[in-house]
């Protein structure tokens, strides 16, 4: 989730007391990269970082619904009605969210306080990679296991079907929570779980897998990241502005920056600065706030 001004002074922070190079990037933004590199540049915060004008109904479900997870997992009171209208979750959507919440509190909540130690709810992270990259992100629940000590992670979803594990086992965010949890707590012995609830009405659905990498696992991811950030700041540093698409029949189809992609594919050229403030318009995009993160 996108978060706001005060993190960008924690992480501004961060890296100038380092000493380190000013390049920002988050595990999103890696894998936007390595899906098609002109859509990162179209989305990116060292690219044109344009956002779609209307925000889609099933992302104000999400963020009503982390808001709430965040509350209980902070064990503070909550109004879930302000917490709907903060967010503007849509009419049809509300009576759903409603259920899921109030039995996620009855049947998963309540046993997890018993069994964790939440150490931090939505809790930010800034890894300084070995080539000058700062990755950082956002970790919905970083928590200790009272019996062992072993510290783990939950990633909330909410979906309208469950995940595939084949998906799971090869995401690269739940990787990369591994990473920055053995990096500032020293062991992710738990694992990183992805904690789902399915946008149902009437029936419950709670499913919850946890995924642990070997050494050699996030070795090889580490290897990756770096490979991958290291391109991505030499593309930045350089101004480079043209950039190829990856077309792909599924991805094509649903990305907000089709319609900019075509006319860049008209026109027969990979260079974005043929692009008008009239398209960007015309796409239905913004360009993002530099505060925001």
């Amino acid at each position: 989730m996108e978060k706001g001004g005060d993190y960008l002074s924690f992480l501004l922070y961060n890296i100038f007391k380092k000493g380190g190079v000013l390049m920002l990037t988050s595990i999103s933004e890696v894998k936007t990269f390595r899906e098609c590199r002109r859509k990162w540049y179209f989305s990116g915060r060292n690219g044109m970082y344009l956002r779609p004008k209307i925000v889609d109904s099933s992302f104000k479900t999400g963020s009503a619904f982390h808001a709430a997870l965040e509350a209980m997992y902070k064990q503070e009171s909550y109004n879930i009605d302000n917490i709907i209208d903060k967010y503007k979750v849509e009419e049809k959507d509300r009576d759903m969210l409603k259920f899921q919440i109030k039995k996620y509190e009855e049947n998963v909540l309540k046993h997890d306080l018993e069994t964790i130690n939440v150490i931090a709810p939505e809790f930010k992270y800034s890894i300084e990679l070995e080539n000058g990259v700062t990755l950082f992100g956002f970790i919905d629940v970083v928590y200790e296991e009272k019996k062992t000590g072993d510290i783990g992670a939950l990633e909330h979803k909410f979906v309208r079907n469950f995940r595939s594990d084949v998906y799971n086992y090869l995401d690269e965010q739940i990787k990369a929570y591994e990473l920055a949890i053995l990096k500032v707590f020293g062991q992710c012995n738990a694992g990183v779980s992805l904690n789902q609830v399915r946008k149902l009405k009437t029936k419950f659905g709670h499913a919850r897998e946890t995924y642990k990498q070997t050494d050699e696992q996030l070795s090889h991811f580490y290897k990756e990241l770096l490979e991958v950030t290291s391109q991505m700041r030499l593309l930045s540093e350089n101004g480079v502005v043209d950039h190829p698409a990856e077309p792909h029949w599924m991805g094509c189809s649903f990305c907000e920056y089709k319609s900019l992609c075509l006319k860049m594919n008209q026109a027969g050229t990979n260079d974005t600065t043929i692009l008008t403030e009239k398209d960007i318009e015309n796409a239905g995009l913004i360009k993002n706030p530099r505060d925001i993160l």
